[in-house]
């Protein structure tokens, strides 16, 4: 399963794709809404995280 985290804390952002990746997800993270949309039209997710 593919997906996507938009964070915009460093910190957060790492610690949560460090724990998706030890569970087995392929994860692509963005820092803010125009990196997401340029991620989103490149790449097909399963799922994508906002927080």
């Amino acid at each position: 399963m593919k997906l996507l985290l938009v964070e915009d804390e460093a910190m957060l952002s790492k610690s949560v794709s460090k724990g998706l990746r030890l569970l087995g997800y392929a994860i692509d993270c963005a820092f803010d809404g125009e990196e997401a949309l340029e991620l989103y039209a490149l790449n097909e997710y399963d799922l994508m995280i906002l927080t």
